[in-house]
């Protein structure tokens, strides 16, 4: 069964980053010419203030700038920047908050989500999530199982995935890259010696595009 949120919660640091981060979202910036649906954007750093849905159907939306907002939450998606450091402290703190059994899922491309588990007390509920980007056009998202994620966890990842309209893919293991980065690695790096030994980088991408039928090559 697919997950039917009603609730979603955005959350940031400080307000202005919340604000700025949402208003390029509600006025349709990053929706592909989606049209915001219901309600009003206003902002108050408060986790009570709805702001509308952004697209018919979807949940409802709340900002914050409290993590313990984030309590009720049945899945939270961390999605900071790629220092290892930085997203144990942040699952430390969702440990603490969140209620036991809720799911929390990290956007990394490429760091390990066991060493990302190591930092909470629920490793079997944490699993990483990697919305290809950009997410607003980008469908593919990869799933990925740590040792200890549970079934349980990987269905609702799976189910978000499908309800948020992307292509969800299951990564069987923590490894480098994943999926889509670890093929991309070697799939760059060849390209890259073709150049080096005297192809144009336009003919890599052109053959790219001719004869493999990719959408776009390498270099483009």
């Amino acid at each position: 069964n697919i997950p039917q949120p009603n609730e979603m919660l955005i959350n940031e640091d400080a307000e202005p980053d919340l604000t700025d981060g949402f208003a390029s979202l509600y006025n349709g910036k990053n929706l592909d010419g989606w049209t915001p649906y219901g309600g009003d954007c206003t902002f108050e750093a408060k986790g009570e203030t709805i702001v509308g849905q952004l697209v018919k159907g979807s949940p409802s939306t709340y900002l914050s700038t409290d993590k313990n907002d984030f309590a009720d939450c049945d899945i939270v998606i961390e999605a900071v920047f790629e220092d290892m450091e930085l997203k144990k402290t942040i699952f430390r703190e969702l440990d603490e908050i969140c209620r036991p059994g809720a799911v929390l899922a990290s956007n990394t491309s490429a760091l390990d989500i066991n060493e990302i588990a190591s930092a909470t007390s629920r490793p079997e509920s944490v699993i990483g999530m990697h919305f290809f980007s950009p997410a607003n056009v980008m469908r593919l998202l990869e799933v990925v199982r740590a040792d200890a994620t549970s079934d349980a966890a990987i269905s609702l990842a799976m189910g978000v995935g499908v309800r948020a309209g992307k292509v969800p893919v299951l990564c069987a293991k923590s490894c480098f890259g994943f999926i889509g980065n670890r093929m991309l690695e070697d799939y760059a790096k060849e390209a890259h010696f073709l150049v080096e030994e005297g192809c144009a980088p336009a003919e890599v991408d052109a053959a790219l595009r001719r004869e493999v039928g990719l959408a776009m090559g390498p270099f483009a």
